[in-house]
This record gives C-alpha cells, sequence and structure tokens, in this order.
C-alpha cells in the first residue's frame, strides 16, 4: 500500500482512458479542483462539471462498486485506492436521453442506463424524464431480450431507490404477460420481471392479483433451475398473500399455498434438488412458513362448550378406588405402579364422550393423590381450540400414554401441563400468528414435507408434535425425578429444546414423523441441556447488544474499566521484561542471541535498560527519558523457521521509541511475544497522554466488561431479560402541596 507524509494526503490510482497513474488526493481540496489537476495530467480540456471521479469496481465490495465519488463518500478514498475519470453523472444522463430522444444507439444508452442505476447519485439526475421513455419504449415496439433486461434493470433500480413508487397499469399488464405466456426470454428477464412486480405488490396489488395467477408463479418453481428463479417466485407469492387486505380472500390464497400440490413442489423442487440453499431462499422459505402456519390462529380462540368433548373419565371410577387411595401417603414410585396398574384397566374400557365441559370442573378423588400439592392455583377450565384439538388426537392415536399420563399428574396438573405445551408449540416454537421475522432463515422440513402422499390421512402439524412433547416430557419428568414446580420447568425447557433441534435436523432427515420420532430419541438429555445453555448465551449477547439500557451501562462502565487497564500497564513495564536485541554474535557455529533487558522506572520519568541480566541498579543502567519519546513505531516481520519438520511462520515485532532530537539514539524493543508489545505499546501511549489501541486493549475490555455485567446484572440469570428501553415516566404531581413533617417533640405529643 502507498503511504504518504502529508495530512490529509493519499496516494491513489486514477485511470485516465486506458492509462493508470498514481495521483496524490488531497482530502482538503476542493473535487472539482482534484479533476481539473487529473484532466491536465491526462491531457484533457477540463470543463466544470463535465468530469467525475468513480470507484473502480471490486470484488467483494458492492456499495463502492461504479458509483461516483461525491463530497459525502469521498472520505472513503485512503491510500491505493483505485478510482476512474468518467464522464459526470449529468453529463452522462444527457447523454443517454439524447439518443433515447432519437432512438440512436440504444444499445449503448440502455446498457449506461441500467449499469448505473444502483447509483443514486446518477438516479437522480435520469429517473424522471429517463423513465417516461424507457415506458415508451414498451408500448411502441417489441423488444430484444437484451434491451428488455436493461429496461426492467433501470426500472427495478428506480423501485429499490424509492424513486418510484408505482409503475404504469399498462407496464403492470406487460408484465404479467411475460409470466403467463412462459416463453422462454431469458433467466435474467424473467427474474427482473419477479422482483419489479414483488416490489409493487403492496402498493399495485389490485392490479396483480387479476393479472398474476399462483399456477404460474407455481410453474416456475418447478420448470427453472436457477436458484434466483425460486427465490424470486417465491418471494413474489409470499408478497401476494401477505399485502391481501381482504381477510377472506387472503385466508383462501394461504390454504392454497398450504395443499399437498404447493408443500409438494416446494419439498422437490427447491428444498431437495441436491444444491445448497442460499440464505435469500431460505429467508422466502421461513416466510412461506410463516404464512401457511398462521391459518391456524383461530385455534387460540376459547373454544365452544358443546365443543368441549374430552374423553370420559367416568370409566375410571369402575376401577378399585381403594387401591388408588392406598397411594395416599406412600412414595412416588407406588403411586406410579398404582397408576400404571390403573392404566391397563383404561385400556381395556370402552371409553365414551362427553358433550358437557363440566367434567374439567370434576375433581375426581383417585386423582388428587398424585403431585396436586405441587400446584397452588386452581386449574383454569376455560380452553382454546387448540389445546382442545391436541388432547383429542393425543388420546385417539396414544391413547395408553393418555391414561398413564392423565392419572400420574392428576385432571388439574394434566389441563395446565397440556395447556402449557400446546401454546409452547404452537407460539414458542412454530411462532403460529406472527409476522415474519425479518431477515429469519428458520424453517422446518417437516411443514412443508408431511405425509406429501394423497393417499394418507395427512396429521395435524402442532397436534402431532404436541403428542411428542407430552411423550418425552413424561419420560424426562421420571429421568430427572421431578418433585417441585421448578423441576417442572426445567422439563418444559429439556422438551422445548429436544423438539427445536429435531426439527432442525439437516436433510434428509424429519420429513415425516416417523423420521422426527428417531431424531427425538437420539437426541440426549446433556445435549439438549447444552442447546439451552447456548440458546441462553446467545439471548443474553444479543439482549446486551441492542438494549440501550446496557449500553448506558456499558458506557458509564468504560472510563473506570479503562483506568484500571492503564494501572495494569504501567505496573506491567515497571517490572523488568526481557526483549531481543538486534546485534547476534558469532560463537563457532551456532549463534548465540543477545538479550536487552527493560524498565520504567519507579518514578515514570525515564525507561531503563541494560545487556546485562545481573544490574539491577537504576544507576548503572542505560535510560531514555520520557519526556524526550516523541513517538512509538511498530514494525511486524514474518519469517517461516524452517528448522523445524512443520515449516512454522514466526513473527517478530519491533518497538521503536523515536526520540524527540537527532541527538539521541532510537530505542529498539524486539520481542515475538503480541502480549508484551501490546502492554509496552499502550503504556508508551499512556506517558505521552495518548489513546490505547491495542488488540489486547479491546479483548480485555471486552472481558472486563462482560463480567462486570455479570455481576451486575446476576439476578436476571435465572429470569426473561426484561430491562426496559426506556425510562420510567415521572409520577404526576401532587393536587396540592398542603403537607409537611412533624418534629418528634410534636408526634410524643400526641401520642
Amino acid at each position: 500500500m502507498l503511504a504518504s507524509n502529508e495530512a490529509g494526503v493519499v496516494s491513489v490510482a486514477v485511470q485516465v482512458g486506458n492509462i493508470s497513474t498514481l495521483f496524490k488526493f488531497d482530502h482538503g481540496e476542493a473535487l472539482q479542483s482534484i479533476i481539473e489537476s487529473i484532466c491536465k495530467e491526462g491531457g484533457l480540456s477540463f470543463v466544470k462539471n463535465r468530469y467525475a471521479l468513480q470507484f473502480i469496481r471490486k470484488q467483494g465490495d458492492p456499495f463502492l462498486a461504479a458509483r461516483f465519488v461525491t463530497e459525502e463518500n469521498r472520505h472513503n478514498i485512503i491510500d491505493g485506492t483505485e478510482l476512474k475519470l468518467v464522464y459526470s453523472a449529468k453529463e452522462l444522463g444527457r447523454m443517454i436521453l439524447d439518443n433515447l430522444k432519437t432512438n440512436g444507439d440504444l444499445d449503448w444508452a440502455l446498457e449506461k442506463l441500467s449499469g448505473h442505476i444502483a447509483d443514486p447519485v446518477f438516479a437522480s439526475v435520469v429517473q424522471g424524464p429517463c423513465y417516461i421513455l424507457v415506458n415508451r419504449l414498451f408500448s411502441e415496439e417489441s423488444l430484444p431480450p437484451k434491451l428488455l433486461y436493461y429496461c426492467l434493470k433501470f426500472i427495478l433500480g428506480l423501485l429499490k431507490l424509492n424513486y418510484l413508487k408505482e409503475i404504469d397499469e399498462t407496464l403492470v399488464k406487460l408484465l404479467a404477460d411475460i409470466l403467463c405466456n412462459r416463453k422462454n426470454i431469458g433467466v435474467s428477464v424473467i427474474e427482473k420481471t419477479l422482483l419489479i412486480l414483488e416490489c409493487i405488490a403492496k402498493t399495485q396489488y389490485n392490479q396483480l392479483k387479476e393479472s398474476v395467477d399462483f399456477e404460474d408463479l407455481l410453474y416456475y418453481l418447478k420448470s427453472f433451475e436457477s436458484s434466483n428463479i425460486k427465490r424470486s417466485a417465491l418471494a413474489l407469492i409470499n408478497a401476494l398473500a401477505a399485502n391481501c387486505p381482504i381477510p377472506e380472500e387472503k385466508k383462501d390464497m394461504l390454504m392454497i399455498m398450504n395443499t399437498k400440490r404447493f408443500r409438494s413442489t416446494i419439498n422437490s423442487s427447491v428444498l431437495f434438488t441436491g444444491y445448497i440453499l442460499g440464505n435469500d431462499l431460505k429467508e422466502q422459505l421461513a416466510i412461506y412458513q410463516s404464512l401457511i402456519l398462521s391459518l391456524n390462529k383461530e385455534l387460540f380462540e376459547k373454544a365452544d362448550i358443546s365443543l368441549n368433548k374430552l374423553p370420559d373419565l367416568l370409566p375410571i371410577k369402575r376401577y378399585s378406588t381403594l387401591e388408588i387411595s392406598a397411594a395416599k401417603g406412600t412414595d412416588n414410585d407406588a403411586r406410579r405402579r398404582s397408576a400404571e396398574s390403573c392404566t391397563q384397566t383404561i385400556d381395556r374400557a370402552n371409553v365414551k364422550w362427553k358433550d358437557n365441559v363440566e367434567l374439567l370442573n370434576k375433581r375426581l378423588d383417585f386423582l388428587k393423590v398424585v403431585n396436586n400439592d405441587i400446584w397452588s392455583q386452581p386449574v383454569n377450565t376455560s380452553l382454546s381450540k387448540l389445546v382442545y384439538n391436541c388432547l383429542v388426537y393425543f388420546h385417539k392415536n396414544y391413547n395408553r400414554a393418555y391414561s398413564f399420563i392423565l392419572l400420574a399428574e392428576g385432571i388439574d396438573n394434566f389441563i395446565r401441563i397440556s395447556d402449557r405445551v400446546a401454546n409452547m408449540i404452537a407460539k414458542d416454537i412454530l411462532n403460529v400468528g406472527e409476522p415474519p421475522k425479518p431477515n429469519s432463515t428458520t424453517f422446518y422440513l417437516l411443514v412443508f414435507s408431511t405425509f406429501l402422499d394423497d393417499t394418507v390421512e395427512e396429521p395435524a402439524l402442532i397436534e402431532e408434535l404436541f403428542s411428542q412433547a407430552m411423550l418425552h416430557g413424561e419420560r424426562t419428568k421420571r429421568e430427572m425425578k421431578v418433585k417441585t414446580l421448578d423441576d417442572y420447568e426445567k422439563v418444559f425447557k429439556i422438551t422445548k429444546q429436544k423438539l427445536i433441534l429435531a426439527l432442525r435436523q439437516t436433510f434428509p432427515e424429519s420429513r415425516t414423523f416417523e423420521e422426527l420420532q428417531l431424531a427425538l430419541s437420539g437426541i440426549s438429555y446433556s445435549k439438549a441441556s447444552e442447546g439451552i445453555l447456548k440458546e441462553t448465551e446467545s439471548k443474553r449477547n444479543r439482549f446486551y447488544k441492542t438494549s440501550p439500557a446496557i449500553s448506558d451501562l456499558k458506557a458509564s462502565l468504560r472510563g473506570s474499566l479503562i483506568e484500571l487497564i492503564k494501572t495494569q500497564r504501567m505496573q506491567y513495564i515497571k517490572e523488568r521484561t526481557q526483549f531481543l536485541d538486534l546485534q547476534e554474535k558469532q560463537s563457532g557455529k551456532q549463534k548465540e542471541k543477545n538479550y536487552l533487558y527493560a524498565q520504567l522506572s519507579q518514578s515514570g520519568y525515564k525507561i531503563l535498560y541494560t545487556k546485562d541480566p545481573e544490574i539491577n541498579e537504576p544507576d548503572k543502567m542505560s535510560c531514555m527519558f520520557v519526556k524526550h519519546i516523541k513517538s512509538i513505531v511498530t514494525h511486524v516481520k514474518k519469517t517461516v523457521n524452517q528448522s523445524s519438520q512443520n515449516a512454522e511462520v514466526m513473527s517478530t515485532i519491533t518497538l521503536t521509541l523515536l526520540p524527540t532530537t537527532n541527538d539521541i539514539k532510537p530505542l529498539n524493543l524486539i520481542t515475538q511475544s503480541q502480549e508484551v508489545a501490546d502492554y509496552w505499546n499502550d503504556a508508551i501511549n499512556c506517558l505521552k497522554g495518548n489513546k490505547m489501541k491495542s488488540d489486547s486493549l479491546r479483548r480485555e475490555l471486552k472481558i472486563l466488561l462482560d463480567m462486570e455485567l455479570e455481576i451486575r446484572l446476576l439476578d436476571l440469570n435465572c429470569i426473561e431479560l426484561s430491562i426496559p428501553n426506556e425510562a420510567p415516566p415521572l409520577p404526576p404531581s401532587p393536587p396540592n402541596y398542603d403537607f409537611h413533617l412533624q418534629a418528634d417533640d410534636e408526634n410524643e405529643s400526641h401520642c
């Protein structure tokens, strides 16, 4: 990288035509003056506002790629930046406009127009007149695919920069015809068409609804291998469904998206094509999942009494009540054996259904003997449709487990646990009813690939997950030997983590419920616990980064912690440090290294150094006064150690203390330890009144801040982090100020 000794002046490469030259770019000079100097060096006649500088497109730097240099972004020009002298945005826009008006060189004009439209400076110049002319090209003649692509790219650029909110209705119909006709006019043209329609889905929904059909979009999902086409088609489907203003129509669209045919297409054409899914495609799959799962929002409503037909518990009464009562006062194992024995009787009984919800209010005496002392609050008998459906499905498909858990927990606990588990699955895992999270890439294969065979009766997703959660939750409860309410909370967390890990299994697992059950069986308690710890740590880190209250607390702690690090640095260099010496003397065939020993004097005014390790008296050591140090310069030299079997790259760091005058010799401190170099660098900067800038400072400051936050927020480790983002409002002023504090003697007189 090129360097310059002048302040504010950097060395850049400027391309004029096909020739690149080095140029000193002065940030203190006006931009037009710099362009004038470049024109003179390049042999061009300078005309004000005719030429401009442009960043040369670089791989991995999309923000500055082909952008015009302005006063707002010129700070990005540093040593080694590559620039290009081009026509200014106004001049280039004028040339493009002339070609479009006269139907001149359309290839050149549209290519330049679409190539620079991502630059807001250029877009602000051409967005008005050029859009009118480009729109005219659409209506007057049939454009070849190449020019059509340029026009679509230009319009898409205006939409993304918000220079264009809507497009003409004729253009909407033309774009819709491109999709409906399904002509092979090029992948890039189809991709830009889909992206434009996605951008206007919110503002021009009514026009799109009449012109674009889901069947056409499904065709592009199936028939094209391009991941960009699949992503754009899926994004347009999501945009149409999300922006539908009429609830009934939106529900119909979501039901179409949730059909086996649509999910089967996504399953075969998107998920299991053998290609790695990009984050853009994953984000659209997450949105699609959120939309089709929102069909279950109605399940959160309270179920009608006439619909609450829970399994009949009365046949259990035919079992010997005396045997159940005998379990009172015994240990949990005896209760469990009694419950298992009773379960066998239930399995043989002909369980009926009741049409009345009053069964929930009945407290059967033989069900009170197990665990009812754990829950202090009475059960809420108003069930939601979600819990009711889950219980009915659980009883129908897992009758023995249903009866066993019911007897083990008791009616009140059973209902509470069922309500908690059902809502945990719907709200916490599947996020039913919540809008799609921005930039989320989390989706579950099971949502798209559950029983795609039409010959198989498809079970409900939430109900099956509920059943698996109840089964594995009961198993976890037995393994943990649950006795308290806190133990139940741990069971819920472990069960939730197991479900999440099983649903997130990589391809091709977890495509059916059978594979989900196998995945759940393979997740141990320790693995689930480890996942909970990682999730908790991740939530805490996100909370620490985003909470304004935490940011204010960090800012208040930073100063004292920096002072603490500063004290440590000063104390460190007051102790003797061993450095390498520049000179090496030859002794036979071996090289013996000399060492230099340096330290800060106890008074803090001198840097003491010597080559003799036995000299400890300051008077016998050489010194360099701190006030004579102008600056410290760091140089890193990397060498390859060929003596070892594996060639190792070794770094030698040289700290050079530059004096204020030429009469004083610079002091070189050489070390192979980055930590030693950072500590001395920080300490010298502190002595000179400068800021510490080492990597060790940033690392240690982060560690100390995290430790201090952990200590100060220790009480929040076991609860959800809920520190408010804003300070609480001040209470209102009192209605009057007719109050005063009475003296002690007055209070005693009234006693």
